[in-house]
């Protein structure tokens, strides 16, 4: 490993279009779907809003794969879903600690929600969003943002202040 590779950062996306902080659903795949697209390798987190998908991975169950469609189930001329076969890493109930100095005793709520491998592509499928500018959406369902190539927060700005310390 070069000494470049050893202190990479991951490239955060900020999905504003998608951000339900300004009133969007947080139902976009379109990264995972250009990822494939470009028959790219570069190491992906994301989440998705997606109950149809979450209740799919919970009856699936964790360590078994699947095929899954993905995304765009509430915005009817976003690009998608994202259509892949992918393993269920893991099943939450969607409650996180928001961790931040002003919200140290505050609690965020996906609803369920499943972490689903695509190979290269983590998504983070949930029920609904909370927080989606705070990296501890991703770390408390053991995502994380600083071990990935490239990280799509679906935020306008509030990700700033958290991501700017690693990314």
């Amino acid at each position: 490993m070069t000494e470049d590779e050893n202190t990479a950062k991951p490239v955060i996306m900020s999905d504003a279009a998608d951000s339900p902080n300004g009133g969007a659903v947080g139902d976009s795949p379109y990264l995972a779907l250009k990822v494939r697209e470009c028959n790219s390798n570069i190491n992906v987190a994301m989440f998705v809003v997606d109950p149809e998908a979450v209740k799919k991975a919970f009856a699936v169950g964790v360590g078994n794969c699947a095929t899954f469609s993905i995304g765009a189930a509430f915005t009817p001329d976003m690009p998608g879903p994202f259509v892949e076969e992918g393993k269920v890493c893991s099943l939450h109930e969607g409650l996180f600690p928001l961790g931040a100095r002003l919200n140290r005793n505050n609690i965020g709520n996906m609803g369920r929600c499943a972490v689903v491998n695509f190979g290269n592509i983590d998504i983070l499928v949930t029920e609904k969003c909370s927080a989606s500018g705070n990296p501890q959406l991703f770390r408390h369902f053991g995502i994380q943002p600083e071990a990935y190539d490239l990280v799509d927060v679906k935020a306008n700005t509030s990700f700033l202040a958290p991501y700017s310390k690693f990314a």
